[in-house]
């Protein structure tokens, strides 16, 4: 999450009754940053990860304080909301008839979720605790499984005629009810669409191939079977090569699964740090109102020859940074 004035461009037309943490594209400009409260209080609609130059163009313009390399301002701060004590990840590959995704894509963004949990990596998030307590979040994902979703998409997925937020729940929705998993709001379920395929939070706010680019990906939250779920939109960054990735060599030989998979780590982190984007209360933010992964946003510190930044379980991988507020900065280990 971000400074919702900037990010999210209220008067463009945003409801206040939401809010889903994301990538997005453009801040509007010469917006005032809000204070802690009013981030604290002001709610929108999506939660953006917004693309590379926007994160550059913050670290380097927006006259807020900030570490060396972090962006934002100051350390996280606590607001009161749930944080995932456990967490249970779900892949669901939206790939109906004339929209495959490859079989090492999925195998390589399955084994990530494998591999991420008690490493030094995840180890960042625990110490964002929730109240009462304090209780932590333990350095443990579960991978639970993955589905593949033929069901045709209910839109193009074009520019014209893009996926909506609500057939992304949709998607959530059938994939639990075909495999009977759970709800509550230790499980986060990512859902992946293919390779140029276009979504829209709403209707101002939309992958960068549409009229109306604003993110390569977000997390929400939603109630099904009247429990509450964490979901993440995972569009097929590599479509937008120039705007949602920042690095140029492939550690998997890959490059578009390790470009999702580097995604994919913001928005686990984001999520676990700040179940409840969508309807609140929110946990862990800035007084800029950026989330753990947004003050590190496409940053990864020292990438190896081989274009990893990190081993999880003897595998190479190329992550985001997260924020540490013990090392008041980004950071690849805990």
């Amino acid at each position: 999450m971000a400074n919702w004035n900037t990010l999210f461009g209220r008067a463009s037309g945003f409801s206040l009754a939401s809010s889903i943490a994301a990538l997005c594209v453009a801040a509007a400009a010469g917006a005032a940053p809000v204070s802690q409260d009013a981030a604290a209080t002001v709610v929108a609609p999506v939660r953006i990860q917004h693309t590379a130059d926007w994160y550059k163009q913050q670290h380097a313009a927006v006259p807020l304080a900030r570490t060396q390399t972090s962006q934002g301002s100051g350390n996280l701060t606590y607001h009161n909301g749930p944080v995932m004590l456990s967490n249970n990840t779900y892949a669901i590959y939206w790939a109906p008839s004339g929209h495959a995704i490859s079989s090492s894509y999925q195998t390589l963004i399955n084994r990530y979720f494998t591999d991420v949990g008690g490493t030094s990596f995840f180890n960042i998030a625990t110490q964002y605790y929730q109240n009462p307590g304090p209780a932590y979040p333990a350095n443990a994902s579960i991978f639970v499984g993955s589905y593949v979703d033929t069901t045709a998409y209910p839109h193009a997925g074009t520019a014209a005629s893009p996926l909506t937020d609500a057939d992304i729940q949709n998607a959530v929705r059938r994939a639990i009810a075909a495999r009977g998993w759970p709800v509550g709001q230790n499980n986060l379920y990512f859902v992946f669409t293919a390779q140029g395929v276009e979504s829209c939070a709403d209707a101002n706010n939309c992958t960068p191939g549409t009229a109306h680019p604003a993110f390569c990906a977000y997390h929400g939250n939603e109630t099904v079977n009247s429990g509450t779920v964490a979901y993440a939109n995972m569009p097929y960054g590599e479509t937008w090569a120039t705007s949602c990735r920042s690095f140029t060599k492939s550690p998997n030989g890959n490059i578009a699964a390790d470009n999702e998979i580097s995604t994919v780590s913001h928005e686990h982190f984001e999520a676990v740090t700040d179940v409840l984007a969508t309807t609140g209360p929110n946990a862990w933010y800035d007084a800029a109102g950026f989330e753990i992964g947004d003050k590190c946003g496409y940053q990864y510190g020292t990438i190896s020859s081989t274009g990893s930044n990190v081993t999880l379980h003897g595998d190479p991988y190329i992550v985001q940074q997260e924020y540490s507020n013990a090392a008041r900065n980004c950071v690849l280990s805990r």
